[in-house]
């Protein structure tokens, strides 16, 4: 019994061979081809990024208090060009305005606004109207990764007489919602 084993699988193993090469001398040979295409949608967005507080310290006497914000607007997809709107969400009058933070009651001061879609010199500034879009600003960035990628600027502006005689009122604060949309 101890040769009869060893003998068994031997025919076994030489059995399974000869039927694995039968079957590859008689498989025919088919194929079919595919084409795969991959899309990759790229999704419409927009993104604002890096506007920092505004502080506007000790104005020059005679002059409008001024102060600049670069900032980042970027668009990816389809998304050409936007809008922007600037909002002062603590009132919903007519103007931008600052309030007291010292003497609360005390009359506001009202600021302007001003728009260029890019932080360099020349010309472009536009004025912002509260809560009105200022449309067809073309998109210079598809992202907003760091501070170099700043690519538009608002200049905050307070004309002398609003300011003048009013530091027993300072500090004055206040927001501006800046809100950008795809035109």
């Amino acid at each position: 019994m101890k040769y009869f084993a060893p003998k068994l699988l031997t025919t076994i193993a030489a059995a399974g061979l000869a039927f694995g090469s039968a079957t590859s001398a008689l498989a025919q040979t088919d194929s079919e081809t595919t084409t795969i295409t991959l899309m990759l949608m790229q999704m419409d967005s927009i993104d604002i990024a890096f506007v920092d507080p505004v502080n506007i310290d000790n104005p020059v006497p005679g002059m409008a208090a001024t102060a600049d914000e670069s900032f980042c607007v970027a668009g990816t997809g389809s998304v050409n060009n936007y809008s922007i709107t600037f909002t002062n969400p603590a009132t919903t009058g007519p103007q931008f305005e600052l309030m007291s933070q010292s003497n609360p009651g005390s009359p506001v001061i009202n600021y302007e606004v001003f728009f260029k879609n890019n932080n360099g010199p020349g010309p472009g500034t536009i004025m912002a109207t509260p809560n009105d879009p200022i449309p067809g600003n073309s998109i210079e960035a598809s992202a907003c990764n760091n501070l170099t990628d700043e690519n538009a600027k608002f200049t905050i502006q307070i004309p002398f007489p609003e300011w003048d005689n009013r530091e027993n009122d300072s500090p004055f604060v206040g927001q501006l919602l800046i809100t950008v949309e795809a035109d």
